[in-house]
């Protein structure tokens, strides 16, 4: 089973105009410009960013928003309050209404993708659980200090006992367990990666559907609604053309 890819934005300082990953500013059309509006009110979404996909094409997630902070039914994956629109040679969903303007409300100032080993120092994996009395739960990482060798640790925290393995600093697993936290949260999809499912699978997508990244509230540098602790789901059809997006919210708040 593959290991998905972290993801964490950084501010571009500029606008980006570039067929690129980015969340925030305005969208770089690859086609004639569709920029969906919400079925309920009429007005444009709001977008939120456009990812890049194998062959120089892009997804672009819109999502409805208002000035009281909540439209209904955004969370569903087709009831024409959000959209993820493929360019080129995608379909728009039959849902979807668009207009042909270029430029519309967004989430916020361009933000591009942290280098990964910026952002996430060596690979941050999860790994099967330590059998035995302590049965920690275990992952894979590039521990600083430790000559870039990938060793197993466990998810150690200060206090509950002797490290595992004596030749890893607490401070560095302490570290490393918060990255494994975090790449729980939000990463990019791909061939046979699973979405983290906070109230379980959406049935409404068949198997085949393909997620493309999955987005949590927490670790945007801006606010969508969501939903408390809330996590967006971003899915490509088998054909890659037609795309699919909901949102999940923790049922407690100790989903986590």
């Amino acid at each position: 089973m593959p290991m998905p890819v972290p993801l964490a934005f950084a501010p571009a300082g500029r606008r980006v105009s570039q067929a690129v990953t980015k969340i925030g500013g305005q969208p770089v059309w690859l086609e004639r410009p569709a920029w969906p509006v919400s079925r309920s009110s009429g007005e444009p979404m709001q977008f939120i960013g456009q990812f890049a996909l194998p062959g120089g094409r892009l997804a672009y997630l819109f999502m409805a928003d208002s000035e009281e902070g909540f439209v209904d039914g955004t969370w569903e994956p087709e009831a024409g309050e959000n959209a993820l629109l493929i360019q080129p040679g995608g379909r728009v969903p039959p849902f979807v209404t668009v207009l042909g303007q270029a430029e519309g409300p967004t989430a916020g100032a361009d933000h591009v993708p942290e280098p990964y080993d910026a952002a996430w120092p060596g690979a941050v994996m999860p790994a099967e659980p330590l059998e035995g009395p302590a049965a920690l739960p275990a992952f894979a990482g590039r521990v600083p200090g430790g000559g870039g060798q990938v060793r197993l640790v466990s998810a150690w925290e200060p206090g509950r006992g002797p490290l595992p393995d004596t030749g890893v600093s607490a401070d560095a697993v302490a570290s490393l367990r918060r990255r494994h936290a975090d790449a729980r949260l939000q990463f990019f999809g791909g061939p046979d990666i699973r979405p983290h499912w906070l109230q379980g699978e959406e049935e409404d997508l068949g198997e085949d559907w393909q997620l493309l990244v999955q987005l949590a509230v927490d670790r945007l540098p801006f606010w969508i609604n969501f939903g408390d602790g809330g996590v967006g789901y971003a899915f490509l059809s088998p054909d890659g053309n037609e795309g699919r997006f909901l949102w999940q919210s923790p049922e407690d708040e100790d989903a986590w």
